[in-house]
């Protein structure tokens, strides 16, 4: 096979697939068995999946930064689930178990997520959010249930 994937194209094993990872974007796909057959093989349906690749600037054919990105953003928006939802049950799951974020609820609600460009609306934590809150305002509470049953674990010499 001429074509390979970038230099930034990192390839990790997954259970059940692989998982290429580009470490200058940030963009990861998970590949099924079938897929990493593909990966590995020739024929006329791995060259259709390396096109596929090639798509997503994934592969040696693309080096510049600006490109590979404009190629990746098209699968950022077809995700499943959606990058979009990912962010919004993130978000309601941080106001659920993190104390800073739940006492600023509204401020963070993931309902006001229409799109991806509302995520500027959400604002940053401030040093003095740090300050004010640190530790224990950004430490979800199920910590407090799991650092205690180490402790029992470490009590009864489990």
């Amino acid at each position: 096979m001429s074509e390979q994937l970038r230099e930034a194209v990192d390839r990790s094993s997954l259970p059940a697939g692989a998982q290429l990872t580009d470490s200058a974007t940030g963009f990861a796909v998970e590949l099924g068995p079938r897929d990493v057959e593909l990966l590995d093989g020739s024929g006329p349906a791995s060259t259709e999946f390396w096109g596929k690749l090639r798509e997503m600037g994934l592969t040696s054919a693309v080096s510049d930064r600006k490109e590979v990105r404009r190629r990746q953003r098209p699968s950022f928006a077809t995700a499943t689930p959606s990058v979009l939802d990912r962010l919004r049950d993130r978000l309601d799951r941080i106001r659920r178990e993190v104390p800073f974020f739940r006492q600023r609820a509204a401020t963070y609600d993931p309902a006001l997520l229409g799109d991806l460009t509302d995520m500027a609306r959400i604002p940053f934590m401030r040093k003095r959010d740090l300050r004010e809150g640190f530790p224990n305002a950004f430490i979800p509470e199920y910590i407090d249930q799991v650092l205690s049953f180490i402790n029992i674990l470490t009590y009864i010499g489990a």
